[in-house]
């Protein structure tokens, strides 16, 4: 078992529908960007225990991470437990927001969830070659986070705190579009709440 007061993050694997819309094409378009092609199938797909290209163990800041597949998060102290809730987060990005929406295929998604984190960016750089592609880190608070140009990132509770690891072909001129869009994106999703 896991040592007592050792930090924990939840594992969950998503399938996160794809969702394309006229305004989501045009706007990609607008940036000189195109849609991502369908991706290849992760290996993981074909694995018994989907569970196991995430490592048991992971480390940020120094401190070594034990990994609970959600299944088995009962197990978790309540002290531990992230207060995010993974199963509605699955339940909503299964429901279709607009008539327009057209759904692609789904793509899988690995949520690692955690309580606390020093920072859910050092988690995934420190971890990246063992993570697969398209995984998120979220938390409910971070001790260690840094903004931009290294100022302190404060992050009380209740705040969303989360890094996102995902490869994109794309020119490097390009990705400050990517992440202005990005940025859009979440704010036009959150105002539909």
């Amino acid at each position: 078992g896991r040592p007592a007061g050792q930090q924990v993050v939840v594992l969950k694997r998503l399938g996160v529908p794809t969702l394309r819309t006229k305004v989501v094409e045009e706007g990609l378009g607008r940036l000189g960007l195109s849609p991502r092609p369908s991706p290849p199938p992760s290996p993981w797909e074909e694995e018994e225990d989907p569970s196991s290209s995430v490592p048991a163990e992971l480390t940020c800041v120094g401190e070594t991470i034990s990994v609970v597949d959600a299944e088995a998060r009962e197990g978790v102290p309540q002290a531990q437990r992230p207060a995010f809730d993974l199963d509605a987060f699955q339940r909503h990005l299964q429901r279709s927001s607009t008539p327009d929406d057209r759904r692609g295929e789904e793509e899988v998604w690995t949520l690692l969830s955690a309580r606390q984190l020093a920072s859910t960016q050092k988690m995934l750089e420190e971890n990246a070659k063992n993570l697969p592609d398209r995984t998120i880190v979220v938390a409910d608070t971070q001790t260690e986070g840094k903004g931009r140009a290294g100022n302190k990132w404060i992050s009380p509770p209740g705040c969303l705190m989360c890094s996102i690891y995902c490869n994109i072909a794309m020119e490097g001129r390009k990705l400050p579009l990517l992440q202005y869009a990005t940025t859009l994106a979440a704010v036009q999703a959150l105002e539909m709440l």
